[in-house]
């Protein structure tokens, strides 16, 4: 690289603002374009687990629950709630690469994975109050 001024030599990694010789200002490049951050890993067996537990829970509060004060039902909706929070924000992490894009998946997966966990869960509602003996 040259000087445009001066026409001095400057090393290849120069990377000052002014010529090291005449002392007047050098162009700039301009900014590179943000680079995006890629899609953040998700532990697998943490997502699965967020999303086979409340059914688990549910399983065993809806099999107990005459010696329990625990109401299954509430049991089934609250820990849908929670995982899909806890599952929706982890893919969302995933998929998304920019932090608006992240938002978007946020408010997309959140209800999507708390559906799919409510339905989960009341086949495990079901499951525990049959006592296994489905027909």
């Amino acid at each position: 690289m040259n000087c445009p001024c001066c026409k001095a030599e400057l090393h290849a990694n120069y990377g000052g603002v002014h010529c090291p010789s005449c002392g007047k200002d050098l162009p700039t490049a301009p900014n590179p374009a943000p680079v995006l951050n890629p899609g953040q890993k998700v532990s697998w067996p943490f997502f699965f687990l967020a999303l086979v537990a409340p059914v688990l829970l549910t399983i065993l509060t809806a099999r107990f629950s005459p010696k329990s004060p625990i109401d299954p039902a509430a049991t089934a909706f609250w820990s849908a709630v929670i995982s899909g929070i806890v599952s929706g924000m982890m893919l969302a992490r995933r998929l998304g690469r920019s932090g608006e894009a992240k938002a978007l998946f946020c408010i997309v997966l959140v209800p999507a994975m708390f559906v799919v966990s409510l339905v989960m869960n009341f086949f495990g509602c079901l499951a525990g109050s049959q006592g296994f003996r489905i027909h």
